[in-house]
C-alpha cells in the first residue's frame, strides 16, 4: 500500500463585495476572500 502525507496551506485577505466561499459552501457575509478564483482556502489547501 502506498501512503502519501502532506501539508497544504492557503491564505487570502478579506475584501468587500466578494462572495465568501469556504469548503465549497457559500456563506452569507459582507466580505469574501480575495483570490484569482473563489479564494476558497480549504479547497485550495487540499487540492
Amino acid at each position: 500500500m502506498d501512503l502519501r502525507v502532506g501539508l497544504g496551506v492557503d491564505a487570502h485577505a478579506f475584501v468587500e463585495g466578494v462572495q465568501l466561499v469556504i469548503g465549497g459552501v457559500a456563506i452569507e457575509h459582507p466580505r469574501g476572500l480575495a483570490g484569482h478564483s473563489d479564494g476558497d482556502v480549504i479547497a485550495h489547501a487540499l487540492i
